[in-house]
């Protein structure tokens, strides 16, 4: 761990330590920044402490960057101004942490480090002002930092040790505006008697060394007035929650009522999760509980970070990414010259943008483009010096291993290649012809090339030599289409597939190549809210109503996106246009209300059916729809649902177990279960992601299987 200074924008000062790996090709895509705040009589090194408790080296050898801050008025930090009336000191500490610390921090560490979202880690009085930064947070029109999770540990919402305590305290123990703990009087509330053995020698041993003192505002408060106001900032807090308190705190009641009760408060939150860590005293990230603890702190960080890179920030959501526009193309439309028109881009083009030049972001489309316009005014607009290092390195490991590529397709034996002569048949095409080809696969380190020696021959040939290999195409078909009606299962069933048209011999060609996924999909395919819209009768199979424009974003690697935007897909009315849909698969769900959500879905095309498979929160079941023989995108798809609860084991199935389902065209669904989770509505959307779907017979008996066992049917 590595000390730091930085300047706020208030003119105050923030110290502290961090660890930030340097980014390699194998990192996660969605990476959490953690920032550790601590809480009274300690500092940042709290974390960082002893050999086998130390949260920054855990975090180290994991490869997660980890910033460690001293709180205001801890070590080199600036302290508070006067607290103003009407306020406390924990509230005026969580409006200083959002307004100056963590946009700093984030500026500083989270866009070098490429994560995707800050996750706060705090320990007991540093959990107050987390709270109530996090609440700010989500209140934030234009937040310039991305909140993915709130950890916390060691605060409760009933005091284990009598007021009057606190009071002698105040009385006797306050000098110059802050109160010191000696060690003798501390380590017995912090780590329990000696002769428990809760903590390593070390710790105590380092005691002195991690002490310091407090101050009298954030003591006074904690103890007397924040249990009077704190509820108000909880139910703001909209990211999910982990909590945790030592079996055998001694400053706070531990009890399964007492974490209940604290939890319980976060009701805007996805996701609470709380519990009482057994065995471990007040100071659990050091004690021999400590590594499992932070281990599964880190783990909830990433879950937090994936969850959160799903629909915001760095990519700015699934296939919202945007390359570095350049100052030149940003002049051209922030500052077009007299009589030019430039078309204007979507929001999050400008997010991403400040972003790219590290400015601070917003999603406010307005305020995205006064940034971008006033650096570019006042020439201060620059990619950040880590941004170019990073890039930089990325292109040097980039080349070396297109180099080492392009050496061991020479060679005729590599050293440390694997190579696999196959023979595969194109059996997923278009328009349902084959052929046999021969590919080459050669996997050096994490590249791996795939040399179709067909295609390599063919490039040599002449025109002839083109026309012959289209009339072999063609001659194969016939025997494709036996092979591929010899194999049938009800499970993973495929569409029948279009003749080929002997009128177009350009499809000939086309029918060679396999299906492949695309690569530019719309990112917003459905507008916000949509999911909202009233459904005042049961489902009838399908819903007709009006389409919904779909908003499009092509993913590009090289150059700016252009700035003309693409328009969207009208819907196929031919009868058969179902067949033209990709439905099966697993589905990934952006901004899930609830944990665990998942969706499978499978197509029964010798019936024409549809099944699927769900866990959503504490409920896993199947769906089933009707006849979906005709389904067009932007058309309703309604179905039936059965549940069971994994937790008490209720059963729900019947009237009102029903929702509906709707497609783009483009692997995107969004849909809603009636009634699911306590009689209130489930509405959701997601990208498919995996196209292996599920077994047709095994759905159909889980479905009938739910009311023999409800009633005891053999």
């Amino acid at each position: 761990m590595k000390p730091f200074p930085l300047s706020l924008t208030n003119g105050a000062q923030l110290s502290g330590i961090f660890s930030v790996p340097t980014r390699a090709s194998k990192s996660p895509d969605y990476q959490p920044l953690v920032v550790a705040i601590h809480g009274g009589t300690y500092f940042s090194k709290y974390f960082d402490a002893g050999t086998a408790t130390s949260a920054a080296r855990l975090a180290e050898t994991l490869g997660v960057p980890f910033v460690a801050i001293d709180r205001p008025g801890y070590k080199d930090s600036t302290g508070f101004p006067p607290v103003p009336d009407g306020s406390t000191f924990l509230q005026e500490e969580g409006k200083y942490l959002h307004r100056h610390i963590l946009p700093k921090v984030w500026q500083e560490f989270g866009l070098s480090s490429g994560a995707t979202a800050i996750v706060i880690l705090a320990h007991s009085l540093g959990s107050p002002g987390s709270i109530v930064a996090s609440a700010l947070h989500a209140n934030d029109p234009q937040p310039q930092y991305p909140l993915g999770g709130l950890i916390m540990s060691g605060w409760g919402t009933e005091h284990g040790r009598p007021r009057e305590s606190a009071r002698h305290i105040i009385e006797n123990g306050v000098v110059d505006g802050r109160i010191f703990w000696p060690l003798e009087v501390k380590d017995g509330p912090m780590f329990g008697d000696p002769k428990l053995g809760r903590v390593p020698p070390e710790i105590r041993e380092m005691g002195s060394d991690l002490n310091t003192s407090m101050s009298l505002g954030e003591f006074e408060d904690g103890t007397f007035h924040w249990a009077d106001y704190w509820a108000g900032y909880a139910k703001e807090v909209k990211v999910p929650i982990m909590y945790g308190m030592g079996e055998h705190d001694a400053l706070w009641k531990a009890s399964r009522e007492t974490v209940q009760d604290f939890a319980r408060h976060f009701t805007g939150s996805p996701r609470v999760e709380s519990g009482i860590v057994l065995g471990a005293p007040h100071c659990i990230e050091l004690s021999y509980w400590g590594r499992g603890w932070m281990m599964r702190c880190l783990g909830f960080a990433q879950e937090c970070a994936a969850a959160e890179g799903g629909h915001s920030l760095c990519s700015l959501g699934p296939n919202k990414r945007h390359p570095r526009a350049s100052t030149t193309d940003l002049k051209d439309l922030l500052l077009p010259k007299r009589g030019s028109t430039p078309k204007d881009q979507v929001a999050h083009w400008y997010e991403a943008q400040l972003l790219h030049y590290g400015l601070p972001r917003s999603r406010d489309k307005n305020t995205a483009k006064v940034r971008l316009t006033n650096a570019l005014s006042a020439k201060t607009l620059s990619v950040p010096k880590e941004i170019v290092q990073m890039e930089a390195e990325l292109k040097k490991e980039f080349a070396s291993a297109l180099r080492r590529a392009k050496g061991a397709a020479a060679a005729a034996k590599p050293a440390r290649a694997k190579v696999s002569e196959k023979a595969t048949t194109t059996a997923k095409e278009k328009k349902g012809a084959a052929r046999s080809k021969t590919t080459i696969e050669l996997e050096i380190d994490d590249v791996k090339l795939k040399i179709d020696r067909d295609t390599l021959e063919a490039a040599k040939k002449s025109t002839k030599s083109k026309k012959t290999s289209s009339a072999s195409a063609a001659s194969d078909a016939p025997s494709a289409k036996k092979s591929k009606g010899a194999k049938t299962s009800s499970s993973t069933p495929k569409p029948a597939s279009a003749p080929k048209s002997p009128s177009k011999p350009k499809a000939t060609a086309s029918a060679s190549a396999p299906r492949s996924r695309q690569t530019a999909r719309r990112s917003q395919p459905f507008p916000r809210n949509t999911s909202a819209r009233p459904i005042s009768n049961p489902p009838q199979h399908i819903y007709d109503h009006t389409p919904v424009s779909f908003h499009h974003d092509v993913e590009m690697d090289d150059a700016p996106p252009a700035y003309e935007s693409l328009g969207y897909d009208e819907p196929d009315d031919s009868p058969n246009s179902s067949a033209g849909i990709q439905i099966s698969g697993t589905y990934l769900i952006h901004q899930k209300p609830f944990y665990p959500f998942d969706i499978t879905l499978q197509v029964d095309h010798r019936q024409q059916k549809l099944w699927g498979r769900f866990n959503i929160g504490s409920k896993s079941g199947v769906l089933h729809a009707g006849d979906i023989s005709h389904v067009t995108p932007y058309n309703a798809v309604s179905f039936g649902w059965r549940s069971e609860d994994d937790d008490d084991g209720d059963m729900k199935f019947g009237r009102g177990c029903d929702g509906y389902l709707e497609f783009d065209g483009d692997e995107w669904m969004k849909g809603r279960f009636r009634g699911l989770i306590d009689g209130e509505d489930v509405d959701f959307q997601g990208h498919l992601i995996e196209e292996d779907g599920l077994d047709v017979a095994e759905m159909k008996d889980i479905w009938d299987e739910f009311p023999r066992k409800a009633y005891g049917r053999p």
